[in-house]
């Protein structure tokens, strides 16, 4: 089985979710996340076909280094998900995909335990070390504006390993 499917399995199992059910998560589909920055960000900078990286700059003329790899068979420490529910466009899909994976790019996640908040977050470089994007859809009658009609609720998500280094 999937490393990122078995992942996100264990956090569901351990109630770690936030009431995610479950059923379905072996018929998820899985996506490699570096064909889908590439999609979003053509001229990304792509080392060895599995890293990325970009630069953070600040108002105070600080830096910070984000790298991205990818390496899905590592052990992953916590996750960031998107959820929606559309009426099956995939239009839908894919900007939550974005969403999900832009999140890295803007520094828009972190564990809970990290030791950084606002004001030393440019003290430090940032390593996303992250799996298969997992994307389960579930389908039936859902609630989109106020009207009940047949719909899909897509759950996607990335696990990661996240570190971050001391700028000397």
């Amino acid at each position: 089985m999937n490393r990122s499917i078995e992942f996100v399995k264990s956090k569901i199992i351990n109630n770690e979710t936030n009431g995610i059910q479950i059923d379905g998560w072996d018929d998820s589909l899985i996506l490699n996340p570096i064909d889908y920055y590439m999609r979003f960000i053509p001229d990304l900078n792509i080392k060895n076909g599995n890293e990325l990286f970009v630069t953070m700059k600040y108002d105070n003329e600080k830096q910070s280094k984000i790298t991205i790899i990818y390496d899905p068979d590592i052990d992953f420490d916590y996750f960031t998900m998107e959820t929606t529910t559309h009426d099956g466009t995939m239009l839908f899909t894919l900007e939550s995909i974005k969403d999900l994976l832009y999140k890295l790019l803007q520094l828009n996640t972190m564990p809970k335990d990290t030791p950084i908040d606002e004001n030393n977050v440019d003290d430090y470089d940032y390593v996303y070390t992250i799996g298969d994007i997992v994307l389960h859809r579930d389908f039936g009658i859902k609630s989109i504006n106020g009207h009940n009609r047949m719909a899909q609720t897509d759950t996607i998500i990335l696990p990661i390993k996240f570190d971050c280094i001391k700028q000397k």
